[in-house]
């Protein structure tokens, strides 16, 4: 019977260390590496340097934590050589994590095999060489550790320093007004009070719309998050700037974007980010911005930047009833570094983002909202999942009692931002900057509840994934209370924020939306979806790309494949009655397809002098 030397538990401890330590800045530097290529690091794997420390650190303990439970099965098992084990199950598991990192390179299976063979090859290698490498790990234990400590404090400190120094080498600024957007993430416009809503679900946001102007017809340029926000950024629509298309999941640098802009202009820049999956840096669309706050502002977060952390958050933990997305933002946590990071500027004006995940999937109300209109948790076979609203092609409308409690659970969620956005604005009052900040509140997109039997959002055109709120406040320029029906488009933003601030750039071409009464149906807003894999083939996005064109009373969609819906939305609200065959609207039909063709093949309209 073998009996483990009395130095055994050391021994084991060292291994489990070194052996953490290393497969940690190993994973690290794969990060940094692919994310130098835009587009390699996306969806749930988006990085930033802090990586190199926080993954050591996180693999050390998980290393040292299994060196002591094998420790524990030496002395129940003592005819085992758990050492030989131990780095074996490491080696294996190191390889499999690492080669699962992209996630898209290697097939599960096929990282499993890899990592089996480099697994018994290395272990083959141990095992000759055991006392000369036992004897290196002790060796290079401490300085390992200390190097640990030292990446952190010089990652820590050069981000603060570089900070600082773009800071410092902004243009002089003039006597412009501030400037702060918030976005609130997959926020349908007739989810709003002030838009119509028979509940009560946004009283602070109502009083900002009395405050200044409501556009009554906005969407979005795009049914989901990155390609909306790079419309947002650039003032480009989705066939010029392509974000979110199949192969190009990021903005390219193409066209400059709304903080580049206002950096010329002197602006400090700053964004706060609540979905890191199509908002975080690995996107690009944190170019321009001097601070930019996405991944490790929570445990949670800084946990699932790992790939094992990762792998526990989505598909280990919410088997045990954790649904939630790790780390995830609530609207107070961003107010809060909001908040901070202006009283951190001194006089300079700023351009702040803030973008809100509270109403995004799952809908997950704060304990203090819960139950206000009625939502409920349901047993349901969405429980085993964080419900974040991604497709596969098993993807269904449930039953609508779970649709019902997906609504009253969302407007709670809406309820509890509503509360916060006036938090928000009280204290910038409060600070006496409320006046001179031109506020903007709007959507990235909206989200189906059953409407045309789809949920979620990215996979249609239709009004309640694209038509969302827009609501504009600057007391000096904007008038209170006053009400745009013309159609409005969110690419059209960056040119209201440069001509309010008195900015002379031409960067953004879209038609500005100030001052502007409605042109006899001239105005139209432009909408894209590009084609999406992985989603039920019956959804319109499975065969193609879709393209729709808002006037005041049409709407027209078109499809790769050249198929057009055609609606009435004065006599058809609902879209239920698709008019496109209905020979009584072929000169409608025809006039609209000309006007998207249009549309589609130039550049954004330039602004016009009237």
């Amino acid at each position: 019977m073998m009996t483990p030397p009395p130095n055994y538990a050391r021994q084991l401890l060292i291994v489990g260390l070194w052996l953490g330590l290393v497969y940690g800045f190993a994973e690290a530097a794969e990060f940094c590496l692919l994310g130098l290529v835009p587009g390699a690091l996306s969806w749930r794997n988006g990085n930033s340097t802090r990586i190199l420390w926080v993954a050591p650190i996180v693999y050390g303990i998980v290393g040292a934590t299994l060196a002591l439970v094998v420790c524990g099965l030496a002395i129940v098992v003592r005819r085992v050589d758990w050492t030989k084990v131990f780095v074996f199950v490491a080696l294996v598991g190191g390889t499999y994590l690492g080669a699962r990192l992209q996630g898209q390179i290697f097939a599960p299976w096929a990282s499993l095999l890899l990592a089996l063979g480099i697994g018994i090859q290395l272990t083959r290698l141990f095992v000759r060489r055991r006392e000369q490498v036992l004897s290196a790990m002790r060796r290079t234990l401490l300085p390992l550790a200390g190097l640990v400590v030292l990446v952190a404090i010089g990652e820590l400190a050069v981000t603060a320093a570089l900070e600082r120094r773009a800071l410092a080498s902004l243009p002089a600024a003039g006597a412009g007004p501030n400037i702060l957007i918030l976005v609130a993430d997959t926020l349908r416009a007739d989810h709003v009070s002030a838009y119509g809503y028979p509940r009560p679900t946004t009283p602070r946001i109502d009083r900002l719309a009395a405050e200044g102007q409501m556009f009554l017809d906005a969407y979005s340029a795009s049914s989901w998050t990155l390609p909306a926000h790079a419309s947002l950024f650039t003032g480009r629509r989705v066939h010029e700037h392509h974000a979110g298309r199949e192969g190009h999941p990021y903005l390219d640098r193409v066209f400059p974007t709304l903080a580049e802009v206002l950096g010329r202009a002197g602006y400090a820049s700053a964004g706060f980010v609540a979905n890191t999956f199509w908002c975080g840096r690995q996107t690009g669309l944190d170019r321009g911005f001097i601070h930019y706050e996405d991944f490790y502002t929570k445990v949670g977060d800084a946990l699932a930047r790992t790939v094992l952390g990762r792998m526990m958050a989505y598909e280990v933990l919410p088997r045990a009833g954790f649904v939630d997305i790790p780390g995830r933002n609530s609207a107070a946590d961003i107010n809060d570094r909001v908040l901070r990071w202006i009283d951190s500027l001194g006089d300079r004006p700023f351009f702040v983002f803030a973008n809100y995940m509270d109403v995004h999937g799952p809908y997950i109300p704060p304990p203090s909202h819960e139950g206000r209109f009625g939502g409920t948790r349901l047993d349901r076979r969405w429980g085993n999942a964080i419900e974040l609203g991604a497709l596969d092609e098993t993807t269904s409308v449930p039953e609508p009692a779970v649709l019902r409690s997906w609504i009253d659970r969302y407007d709670e969620s809406l309820s509890y931002l509503d509360e916060q956005v006036g938090r928000l604005l009280d204290e910038l009052a409060r600070r006496g900057v409320l006046d001179r900040t031109i506020v903007v509140f709007t959507a990235d997109h909206g989200e189906s509840f059953g409407e045309h039997n789809f949920i979620y959002h990215g996979h249609s055109l239709y009004q309640e994934q694209i038509r969302i709120p827009l609501i504009v406040r600057f007391p000096p320029q904007v008038p209170a209370g006053e009400r745009d029906p013309r159609p409005v488009a969110l690419e059209q933003i960056p040119r209201l924020l440069t001509g309010l601030a008195g900015l002379t750039d031409t960067s953004f071409p879209a038609r500005s939306l100030v001052g502007g009464a409605p042109r006899n149906g001239e105005d139209v807003a432009v909408s894209e979806v590009t084609r999406r894999r992985g989603v039920p083939a019956r959804w319109p996005t499975a065969s193609g790309g879709l393209r729709s064109l808002q006037t005041e009373q049409w709407q027209l969609i078109v499809n790769d494949a050249g198929s057009a819906e055609l609606y009435d939305l004065r006599m058809d609200p609902a879209q239920a009655n698709n008019v496109a065959g209905d020979i009584r609207y072929a000169d409608v039909l025809t006039m609209l397809q000309r006007r998207l063709a249009l549309e589609a093949r130039n550049p954004t309209p330039q602004t016009r002098r009237d």
